[in-house]
């Protein structure tokens, strides 16, 4: 791609991606922010905290307002939009090409506007190697990375990978694949998988991802969890279930895939 005006995209950027202080922004991003919040308009509120608490941005957010209300204060064009409507197709693809962003159901997860948040109790798997929640697991794999101090950015592109909902068909199951937490250091994936000619019970494959930057020493440590479970009420001690392991080996292959391509 060649762009003609690259801090038009630079400005589009920053209203997407930036910090919550009121005294580490610009003015035009803190009268926005005072505007949304005396607006009084009870989605929008939510949909800005969204972004700053979950990472996630609302189309209806990001069009109305962080792109739909800017406008130019000084030349030929004051007062006019900084992003007319039919631009904000093109800024979402380049957006989308640099990582920035990727649509994830009814919102875009923004990996960069991820908070810094550790996994919750029952799934901590650098307090323990079984937490509470997969005490009750029917079969457990785990997987131990140590790797030296990695970019800031590492987690980016595989959270955009990772956070993301949608079925398939693989072989005889039919799998449902959705990130229920996500952290900028942090991940729980599940997949549930369900025999089509239900001969076996539905299981769902639960996987955690923690990294922790060791103190003191330059490396990192990434932890993987796996477990598998009955899902439903309907199961017995006669209930059979399987699993290929699949979303477990394709988190710690992309781990491998990412390391590698930091030159690790």
């Amino acid at each position: 791609r060649v762009f003609w005006r690259p801090q038009w995209i630079v400005d589009a950027v920053k209203f997407v991606v930036r910090e919550g202080k009121a005294g580490d922004v610009d003015k035009e991003l803190g009268d926005m922010d005072v505007r949304i919040r005396d607006g009084r308009v009870p989605f929008l509120v939510k949909a800005r905290r969204d972004l700053f608490q979950k990472g996630h941005l609302h189309e209806t957010l990001l069009f109305t307002c962080l792109w739909g209300w800017p406008e130019h204060t000084t030349g030929a064009a004051k007062g006019t939009r900084k992003f007319p409507g039919d631009t904000h197709g093109p800024l979402l693809d380049v957006l989308r090409d640099f990582g920035l962003l990727r649509q994830c159901g009814d919102h875009f997860l923004v990996p960069a506007m991820l908070p810094e948040r550790r996994l919750p109790d029952g799934f901590d798997i650098f307090g323990s190697w079984l937490p509470t929640e997969a005490r009750a697991a029917l079969k457990v794999l785990r997987r131990c990375f140590e790797v030296r101090a990695l970019p800031g950015s590492f987690f980016s592109k595989l959270q955009l990978d990772w956070s993301v909902t949608e079925a398939q068909h693989e072989q005889h199951f039919v799998q449902e694949y959705v990130a229920t937490f996500a952290s900028r250091t942090a991940s729980v994936l599940r997949r549930a998988e369900q025999h089509q000619e239900g001969e076996e019970a539905a299981v769902a494959e639960i996987v955690v991802v923690s990294m922790e930057r060791q103190k003191g020493v330059y490396f990192s440590e990434i932890r993987v969890m796996g477990w598998v479970e009955f899902i439903g009420d309907e199961v017995s001690e006669s209930s059979v279930g399987s699993t290929s392991w699949s979303l477990f080996r394709e988190v710690t292959s992309a781990i491998r895939a990412s390391a590698r391509k930091c030159g690790i």
